[in-house]
């Protein structure tokens, strides 16, 4: 059986308080549906999948983490998405497109760069590296 046949779907689902770029009705980004309204409080839903143990963060070319290793415990005790993750999401989302590299992923970026340890960082550098087309301003940085 193909690792493409074995595809199941996951959900990451994180609330944010932030002020929406764009209020208004669910929309389908890349992978990703976004809710926001306009009191600046948001609801994100990655939609992602996963074959066998392992998130598919990315189909072509295939980049997969084990499920175990993308999901850590926060200090309030809830499940979160482990930061590289996050990033990676963040350094590949919406490449051509205006919304690529947003100020708040630059910010995310610069404030999760010090809470990383340097297995997550070089993880994170590889990935970008085999993921991104072209030098992405964040490696030299890693």
């Amino acid at each position: 059986m193909s690792p493409e046949s074995e595809l199941q779907s996951i959900v990451i689902v994180s609330f944010c308080c932030t002020r929406p770029e764009k209020p208004g009705k669910l929309k389908r980004a890349s992978g990703m549906r976004i809710v926001s309204v306009n009191d600046g409080f948001g609801l994100d839903i990655q939609l992602a999948e996963r074959s066998g143990g392992d998130w598919v963060l990315n189909s072509e070319p295939r980049v997969v983490m084990p499920l175990a290793s993308c999901i850590q415990q926060s200090s309030w005790g809830l499940p979160m998405v482990a930061p590289e993750v996050i990033l990676f999401f963040k350094a590949t989302l919406y490449v051509g497109t205006k919304n690529h590299l947003r100020p708040r992923d630059e910010a995310d970026f610069v404030a999760l760069l010090p809470l990383i340890t340097d297995e997550q960082r070089a993880w994170l550098r590889q990935t970008v590296l085999r993921v991104y087309v072209g030098e992405h301003p964040w490696v030299g940085r890693l």
